[in-house]
């Protein structure tokens, strides 16, 4: 329900200044495209902080489905991007100058280099025996995260890596992904898009085993919140309807049945510098909890880390 917490269904929050929209014109191009594709008739904007997990979530809420289906989210993020930056073509990856490039390219093989280290972990651990291993990337679109990682992980073991791609943007049916348990599932960047998180895990549980590992990793948007908080920034809508900590995704994935091993992480995506909250869960590993207390802390420590984000973006 939209006026429950999506993590822990508490009905505490703080909340932002609610942001009323008079003219959608006077918005983003990312506002606009989810009006459209989500049909969305409100016009007072806001986000709520749960004061007993820490998680954050945009209202009112939505059907998140609906601004990546098929073709048609494309089109309509593509046609008020163009609007708002007539200048620009949407997604025009060729206009990105080499030298530039040059630093997304080896930004992002860092990013998954370290993350196939971190598989080889458990490969040679809890999966040396396995002789197969069946990997489920879930809601990665392109999938490019997945194929870089596996052809870095087939350097190093000898194991038949099975992976399957698998995202409601071009896979309509389940049942594509539903024949089978898998030993890892990928959500790299997709929590932060979805409201129904229940339903996400639904779905998800009937793909894991006892020995399941979850890899994820979502951006670390606490410093976003804090303007919106301060009335620094308006509240409009974003395709980001969550912003994450770590006390409040580790409680996540425990009301679940998951232990925890996460962090925040400088690190990159598709090649942007920034801070993310990463790392594994499973019902095998041993869980690491997290002091409410690191949240303040995390703060101040990772200023450092966003002021070297938007240098290196530069």
């Amino acid at each position: 329900m939209e006026d429950l917490c999506n993590v822990c269904q508490n009905n505490k929050f703080y909340f932002t200044k609610k942001n009323k929209v008079l003219d959608i014109n006077n918005t983003n191009w990312e506002h606009q495209s989810t009006v459209e594709l989500a049909a969305i008739v409100d016009n007072e904007f806001y986000i709520g902080l749960c004061k007993k997990c820490l998680n954050s979530k945009l209202f009112p809420e939505f059907d998140t489905n609906l601004i990546y289906k098929d073709k048609i989210g494309y089109n309509s993020r593509k046609k008020f991007y163009e609007k708002y930056f007539p200048e620009k073509l949407y997604y025009d990856l060729d206009d990105l100058s080499l030298s530039k490039k040059k630093k997304l390219i080896k930004s992002e093989i860092n990013r998954i280099q370290n993350i196939a280290l971190d598989f080889l972990i458990f490969l040679n651990g809890q999966f040396k025996s396995n002789k197969e291993i069946r990997i489920l990337d879930f809601g990665g679109a392109d999938s490019y995260l997945s194929k870089i990682l596996i052809n870095l992980l087939k350097i190093q073991t000898n194991k038949n890596l099975i992976v399957t791609n698998y995202d409601p943007q071009f896979n309509t049916k389940s049942k594509d992904i539903n024949d089978t348990t898998y030993d890892f599932i990928i959500i790299s960047h997709v929590l932060e898009h979805i409201h129904d998180l229940k339903a996400l895990f639904f779905d998800l549980k009937k793909l894991i085993n006892s020995n399941t590992v979850i890899f994820f990793e979502v951006p670390d948007e606490r410093y976003s919140l804090l303007k919106k908080f301060l009335s620094i920034e308006k509240v409009f809508l974003h395709y980001h309807v969550n912003i994450f900590s770590t006390y409040g995704i580790r409680k996540l994935f425990r009301i679940n049945g998951f232990n925890t091993q996460i962090s925040y992480k400088l690190s990159s995506y598709r090649g942007n510098t920034l801070t993310v909250i990463s790392g594994f869960v499973s019902k095998s590993i041993k869980d690491k909890k997290i002091d409410i207390f690191y949240e303040f802390f995390s703060l101040f420590k990772f200023s450092v880390h966003k002021l070297i984000s938007k240098y290196k973006n530069n």
